[in-house]
């Protein structure tokens, strides 16, 4: 159970240097967001599409040529799996994510507020 120092910790988070992780992680997230925001009108984007989102959102200027080259082969192999696996899942007007900022959420004094990645999927059983 997280005591009240590190959950304050936790949603206090100060700023840090960015990294290769953060560099590919905001860019792979971005991109997915895109692409899931894009199925309500009635397909998800091509794979062409949503890697080249991707591309376009590593480009920081930040990261090394070698650095970008290796996150750019790590989200083009990882794309395709999430477009097959998961992409073809999604009911149509799927979200992924749901900000509750205005639901009135209350933790004593302190209004809550944040977004959370879902992801809503039509599971089937067999019977």
């Amino acid at each position: 159970m997280l005591g009240h120092r590190t959950f304050c910790l936790l949603l206090a988070r100060t700023a840090q240097a960015p990294t290769t992780t953060t560099a590919y992680g905001t860019a792979i997230h971005s991109a997915l967001a895109w692409a899931v925001t894009n199925y309500p009108r009635g397909k998800l984007p091509t794979l062409k599409e949503i890697t080249s989102y991707f591309e376009n959102q590593l480009r920081g200027g930040w990261l090394r040529e070698e650095e970008f080259a290796l996150l750019l082969a790590r989200g083009c192999e990882a794309l395709p799996v999430w477009l097959r696996d998961v992409g073809r899942l999604l009911p149509e007007g799927a979200k992924y994510e749901y900000n509750f900022t205005n639901e009135g959420v209350q933790l004593g004094n302190a209004r809550l507020s944040a977004k959370l990645t879902v992801w809503f999927l039509t599971i089937r059983t067999a019977q």
